[in-house]
């Protein structure tokens, strides 16, 4: 008997997908925007569909499809591109012509092909750029400008991107970590100074001060100035940052990344009137978490 068509639905805001082909099976999730424009957008790839196994990568497959169009799911970032672009081009195809291999008749080639998609997949998995959401909207709330682990808060006297004494709030990133920086808070971009130097362990207090690094400082609508530093590590030798002066920065935006291992920190101005509402030890993501509040000037009076 022929196999019928799959068919995708959309009723009462929820995706319907069914495969009529298969008893039983069907998938759902909410839709994000009006069923008629996703629907039109999800035509193209039908054909696609028909040819996925049951399961797993279907369901796998659609769900990334109507994120994608909908603007809130992103898999790769494009800081990372020149990396993670040549390597697919390469390892993939080899990849897909052991499996060519085993399905003609020699079993054996299912092994270098799982070993290759799995090693170019955790290559991958470090440009990885997950959507985020802040934890809070009050406008003196500081982002933490990284994902990782806080490796230190700490008062200096005097630090250039505040001109002055400041708060730093410094975080450790792994290699399994995200390595995305975002903007902490909404501001215009008035520094960016990078420094050659050495390439030290990142765990170490010595790292973060003759590593090579890049400070951004950014000016705040009240006139006041909050810098994020890149900082490289003994893995971590390539710093992505190609915002320029005058760039215009929102609260939580992706400006650039680390690749490999590193340490990010946040200055605050005015320590006297800057919260740390974390501690050492404590874990963070970028864009999410509330790493610090500043009071406001009008509050300071």
């Amino acid at each position: 008997m022929e196999r019928s068509h799959h068919r995708i639905t959309c009723s009462d805001n929820r995706w319907t997908f069914r495969d009529s082909g298969h008893v039983g099976y069907q998938n759902t999730w909410r839709n994000t925007r009006s069923c008629n424009h996703v629907l039109k957008r999800l035509d193209h790839v039908d054909w696609w569909i028909r040819r996925c196994d049951r399961g797993l990568w279907r369901n796998w497959f659609l769900c990334w499809q109507s994120h994608r169009v909908s603007g809130h799911f992103s898999m790769l970032t494009k800081y990372g591109m020149n990396q993670w672009l040549p390597t697919a081009v390469i390892v993939l195809p080899i990849a897909a012509a052991c499996a060519w291999l085993a399905k003609s008749g020699e079993p054996i080639w299912w092994i270098p092909a799982a070993v290759l998609v799995v090693i170019w997949l955790c290559f991958a998995a470090f440009f990885r750029d997950p959507p985020r959401r802040a934890e809070s909207n009050d406008p003196q709330i500081f982002l933490s400008p990284a994902d990782g682990t806080i490796s230190a808060v700490i008062r200096v006297a005097h630090h250039e991107a505040t001109n002055g004494p400041a708060l730093v709030i410094r975080i450790f990133l792994s290699v399994l970590d995200v390595h995305i920086n975002r903007a902490a808070q909404e501001g215009t971009v008035i520094h960016v100074r990078h420094q050659p130097g050495r390439y030290l362990d990142a765990r170490m207090a010595a790292g973060a001060r003759v590593n090579e690094n890049l400070l951004l400082t950014v000016q705040l609508n009240d006139g006041r100035n909050y810098g994020i530093r890149q900082i490289s590590g003994a893995i971590a030798r390539r710093i992505v940052c190609p915002v320029k002066l005058g760039d215009r920065l929102l609260r939580g935006q992706r400006y650039g990344m680390i690749q490999f291992g590193s340490t990010t920190e946040l200055i605050l101005p005015q320590p006297d009137q800057a919260t740390s509402l974390v501690t050492e030890g404590a874990r963070v993501y970028a864009g999410r978490t509330s790493l610090a509040r500043l009071s406001s000037i009008n509050s300071t009076k």
